[in-house]
């Protein structure tokens, strides 16, 4: 493998910006090249030798792939990469005794770390989005903020701040080396933010913390090199077909009354959708023919978009089906031995599906930027084609809602779901 001439420039320019700030924002539109370009520019470096890449769990394999490529090892063999999942950094343990041995008032979280900061010289962070929730720090954030407040880091995304570029304060504020100084998200958005309240009762608002001053694109992209699909070459685009999938009888009575009673009975079992979140899941769930109960699932007879799969593409290994839960995952394992099987969480981001014919996605979750990412898996720096992305969807339901709001980059919650029967 050797690098391509848009990797290498864009390489030089991370480095640059490395070299002067100490830290940078990467960020590459889906699939085009952004992590061989990240490890390319860390290896212009001769005083870093010792690199932690963080990284969802599935994108772990396709960064080894380049770390170990023999073409490639002559651009880091001065270099120690450690590739690890977020999760596998550490987590919080409650402490109940103080240093002196006496019982505290009240328990203490302190961070419980499985990895030395002191053996690295910079963090990279890969899908650095996972930080950039709005309003609450995630347990990521927090860790992070713990471990390595004061290394250099490159952060890398395709999706920085779909929901938000207010969500660029926890991408960076974990870290001393950080263009946002304010000590919280609240003092980051009093001089960054635009209020936009929400009505949520009577007389009753709530701060939505979406709004931005529009000049804080501006000031983010001196910090921030841009990696396109254009600067790749690549001219192959993801198009999206709707197939919508009827149910049977059975089901769209079922979907019904859970609806409008909140209440299903499947003897022996009884589902009780307490919530309107929960309303959505179970919904949500009875489409792939299968609903959770406490800790348990079940798994229904009826089996619409399993049989619209094999009726359609048929059990191939060019066939990839990408569902959202796990008991859907269960029940394709079962009836599929052949096609390619993942799912819309674990494998939205760093995972390459370029060697399908056919991506078919039968359930997807509620995020704006998860449905970004997973739709471009089949594309990368040597696509010269159309991708079809195949959506599984039932018309009118939520699946039809949540492909309305989140493939026009928003992300689907219960003030747009409509209660609709079918």
């Amino acid at each position: 493998m050797q690098p391509l001439p848009h990797q290498l420039a864009t390489s030089k320019l991370v480095f640059d910006m490395l070299r002067q700030r100490k830290y940078c924002l990467l960020q590459g539109e889906v699939r085009s090249g952004k992590t061989l370009t990240a490890l390319l520019a860390l290896s212009y470096s001769r005083s870093i030798s010792r690199i932690l890449i963080l990284t969802k769990k599935a994108a772990i394999p396709g960064i080894n792939k380049f770390i170990d490529d023999p073409e490639l090892q002559s651009y880091w063999s001065h270099q120690q990469h450690t590739v690890i999942n977020y999760e596998a950094l550490g987590r919080f343990v409650e402490r109940t005794v103080g240093k002196s041995g006496k019982p505290l008032a009240k328990p203490i979280s302190e961070p419980q770390f499985k990895l030395n900061p002191d053996d690295y010289d910079l963090i990279v962070l890969d899908e650095i989005h996972v930080l950039g929730k709005l309003g609450k720090p995630s347990q990521r954030y927090k860790l992070l903020s713990a471990f390595a407040p004061d290394l250099p880091w490159l952060g890398m995304s395709g999706t920085s701040f779909v929901e938000s570029p207010n969500q660029i304060y926890y991408e960076t504020s974990f870290s001393s080396r950080t263009p946002f100084p304010q000590k919280s998200f609240y003092a980051y958005f009093k001089e960054w933010g635009v209020p936009a309240p929400i009505q949520i009762g009577y007389n009753e608002f709530r701060e939505t913390y979406k709004q931005a001053k529009p000049e804080l694109l501006t000031y983010i992209n001196d910090f921030s090199v841009i990696l396109t699909q254009a600067d790749a070459g690549i001219q192959a685009t993801a198009t999206d077909e709707l197939h919508f999938v009827p149910l049977s009888n059975l089901t769209r009575t079922y979907y019904n009354k859970l609806q409008s009673d909140r209440i299903l009975h499947l003897p022996p079992h009884t589902v009780v959708a307490d919530s309107i979140m929960a309303l959505r899941t179970k919904l949500h769930q009875l489409e792939g023919s299968t609903i959770k109960l406490d800790d348990d699932y079940i798994q229904l007879p009826s089996l619409e978009k399993v049989n619209y799969i094999k009726q359609v593409w048929g059990d191939l290994p060019s066939v990839g089906i990408m569902c959202y839960y796990k008991e859907e995952l269960n029940l394709l394992q079962q009836h599929f031995k052949h096609a390619q099987l993942y799912s819309s969480i674990r494998h939205a981001e760093g995972v390459d599906l370029s060697h399908l014919d056919h991506l078919v996605i039968y359930s997807f979750g509620f995020s704006g930027s998860k449905f970004i990412q997973f739709r471009d898996r089949q594309t990368n720096v040597n696509s010269n084609s159309q991708n079809i992305v195949h959506f599984l969807l039932t018309r009118d339901a939520i699946s039809h809602q949540c492909y309305d709001a989140v493939s026009t980059k928003r992300d689907f919650n219960s003030a747009i779901f409509l209660q609709r029967n079918l």
